[in-house]
């Protein structure tokens, strides 16, 4: 019964853990996406200047 139970706690912990690194992976990827996004954007914008400059 105690063998089953710390199993128990154990795989419970580890999903947590699971949760929050995915939790934590997801953020990121979603700030890299915004950040390239921005970075697009600007590109895009300074593009459009030059050719009206040209």
């Amino acid at each position: 019964i105690l063998y089953g139970s710390i199993c128990y706690l154990w795989i419970s912990m580890l999903q947590q853990r699971a949760e929050i690194y995915a939790c934590g992976l997801m953020s990121s990827v979603l700030r890299a996406l915004i950040y390239i996004h921005t970075l697009y954007k600007m590109l895009t914008l300074i593009l459009q200047c030059c050719k009206w400059m040209l």
